[in-house]
């Protein structure tokens, strides 16, 4: 009906007919507020012909943009609508029968050239305070439209997209054969999370623009669900756009089934409350429900990618971050349109519709772009990890075999009766800087365990204690002992000789901590030593028969004497068991309180009671200890 005349009434009661480029001239002078009244006809011949073409549904009949504060639209065959600023200017009826609602005669007139009846269609506008014109006139204007509701609905369509221009036209056949692509890709060639997420989201968008543009038949779907199935749709590809990000960024595990779920729920509450009519203050709930979808999805995403993005730029993980910031590029049109649909001189301007076909258009492949960017950086760096994971194996299988070698060193040689050694050893890095050596000399009756640490940690270290160990091996066989050395002093000597050799191989002065006891057999003592080491302790039975413990605190590098009872266990520890004289109290007031239930106990049942011990401080250093019995 785009060739319909209008008869404009003026505030003053003068009419005139006009066309619809004479009405967009009519101005409104400022702060008018009275009320305008435009008069048109459609002949009922018209209306009886689309009945016959259109079945059992229900007609729309849509004016032109006309801008208004408040509008009432009357005729003969509908009921009278009012309308608010920003609804439009349409009115829905059933099937034409030629049944009036309103005054009949008055909307009812008789067409003098043709003779034959016409229907009168009465629009009566008050403008708004600002306004300057009664139709803003341009060439992507909507005129007059009558037809099913379908039909409508295609024509809406086809309007939205001349008004949004080819960008968007571009935009919907891109996703739909980028959704295609990404599925296939997602298929046969990487099955990575993005592209899951990607495939997902970009097949949802595609339903979502085939159902938006009607490219289907009319008869595929019934009529109440061809309005709500685009927004439904639309809604469940948003929430899975916001699953691909955080896909993209790695945030979450891939957990397509609950997140499909969720959007599923999302997309009903959203179709729900995009279809909820116009309050009659004014409100536009299905614009305003559009509008925060776009926003807080696309704040989502924004939030979702542009930390990470920036994290791995001070990583220098450049690939990475351009993908994530190639993806924001995709989100910034969702951001911003909302916000300035209010702002007509922004929507309206060059530079705007400009950027938004741009940017509309080139989205899809935008999200596409950092998914393969993604993919294969992450390939690379696959290969890459695989070639440290081997060599780390490696290493890991060459550590393990250095801690079978050097526990090797540890084992304890056969003891005489009454004797018995137990240990304690946790490297903090396989192989460790502690040193356990133990010995029992026959030709001069003695015992000997030692713990002895040096500087560092791991191999270096370890290099170290093997040296102490063969220093040791030296000093402690028959016959090895230099003239004048008595036995009880062989601590003192492994400590002069191990500092001297390690501070000439290194070139820098080494510190060792030795601590250790010499048991002489045939005299019933113990000779004690410590340098730069933790203090042992003394677990014994007193006249009563009762346990006790003792520290043997011995002066620094010299030699402690103890007489051993009838039985003796002497524990010797490395610092990286206890660090502190507050740890050394603690645990010795831990100790005597779980001696207290005991009425005798062996070396295997002390080093177990000790490793049961929960208040341990993490040293991250090597963990060793020695447990001596003496029942002789």
């Amino acid at each position: 009906l785009e060739d319909s005349n209008w008869t404009y009434t003026m505030p003053n009661g003068e009419s005139k007919e006009l066309n619809w480029l004479e009405l967009s001239r009519i101005n409104v002078p400022s702060g008018n507020n009275d009320y305008y009244t435009l008069t048109t006809t459609i002949p009922t011949s018209v209306l009886l012909d689309l009945k016959e073409s259109v079945a059992n549904e229900t007609f729309v009949l849509s004016l032109p943009s006309f801008d208004f504060y408040e509008a009432l639209i009357e005729g003969s065959w509908f009921t009278s609508r009012k309308l608010l600023m920003g609804e439009q200017l349409a009115v829905s009826f059933p099937n034409f029968t030629g049944s009036r609602t309103d005054s009949t005669q008055a909307f009812l007139a008789v067409d003098e050239k043709t003779n034959t009846e016409i229907q009168k269609v009465k629009l009566t506008i008050k403008p708004k305070p600002s306004q300057k014109t009664i139709l803003n006139s341009n060439v992507n204007q909507m005129p007059m439209f009558l037809s099913g509701y379908v039909r409508f609905q295609k024509f809406e369509d086809f309007v939205a997209s001349k008004r949004v221009g080819s960008g968007k036209q571009l935009a919907d056949i891109g996703r739909i054969i980028l959704a295609l692509f990404c599925v296939l890709l997602f298929i046969f060639i990487d099955s990575s999370p993005e592209c899951l997420g990607l495939g997902l989201f970009m097949s949802l968008k595609a339903l979502g623009v085939v159902a938006s543009q009607r490219w289907y038949p009319d008869s595929v779907l019934p009529t109440w669900l061809v309005g709500a199935l685009p927004t439904f749709l639309l809604g469940f590809a948003d929430f899975m756009q916001l699953y691909f990000f955080t896909q993209l960024a790695r945030l979450t595990k891939p957990k397509p089934l609950h997140w499909l779920s969720a959007g599923l729920v999302f997309g009903i509450i959203y179709s729900i409350g995009a279809n909820i009519p116009t309050s009659p203050g004014g409100t536009n709930w299905s614009r305003e429900v559009w509008r925060y979808r776009n926003l807080l999805i696309g704040i989502g995403c924004l939030l979702c990618a542009l930390p990470v993005a920036f994290s791995c730029l001070k990583l220098k993980i450049y690939h990475r971050s351009a993908a994530l910031f190639i993806a924001s590029s995709g989100v910034v049109s969702q951001v911003f349109t909302p916000l300035v649909t209010d702002f007509p001189w922004i929507t309206d301007s060059l530079w705007y519709k400009t950027w938004y076909n741009l940017l509309e258009t080139h989205t899809p492949y935008v999200f596409a772009l950092s998914t393969f960017v993604n993919v294969s950086t992450l390939e690379k760096r696959v290969k890459k990890l695989t070639e440290a994971s081997l060599q780390s194996k490696l290493m890991e299988q060459e550590m393990a075999l250095g801690r079978t070698v050097q526990e090797a060193f540890f084992r304890t040689p056969p003891m005489p009766a009454g004797i018995f050694l137990e240990i304690s050893h946790n490297a903090e890095m396989y192989v460790s800087g502690d040193m356990i050596y133990s010995h029992h000399d026959p030709v001069n009756n003695t015992v000997t365990a030692l713990l002895c640490d040096v500087t560092g940690h791991g191999v270096q270290a370890a290099l170290k204690a093997s040296v102490c160990t063969v220093i040791c091996d030296s000093i402690w066989e028959v016959n090895k002992l230099r003239q004048d050395d008595q036995p009880f002093t062989r601590m003192e000597i492994l400590q002069r000789r191990a500092t001297s050799f390690l501070s000439k191989t290194s070139a820098l002065p080494e510190l060792l901590a030795i601590v250790g006891c010499e048991v002489l057999l045939n005299e019933k003592k113990a000779y004690i030593y410590r340098s730069n080491a933790v203090v042992p302790l003394m677990v014994f039975k007193d006249d009563n028969g009762k346990l006790q413990s003792a520290v043997l605190n011995d002066a620094m590098d010299e030699f402690l004497e103890v007489n051993l009872l009838t039985k003796s266990i002497i524990i010797l520890f490395s610092d990286g068991l206890i660090d502190s004289s507050r740890t050394y109290k603690h645990f010795k007031q831990w100790l005597d309180a779980k001696l207290d239930s005991y009425n005798d106990i062996s070396a295997a049942e002390l080093k177990a009671l000790i490793l049961s011990y929960q208040d341990w401080k993490e040293t991250h250093d090597d963990k060793t200890m020695c447990v001596l019995e003496i029942a002789a």
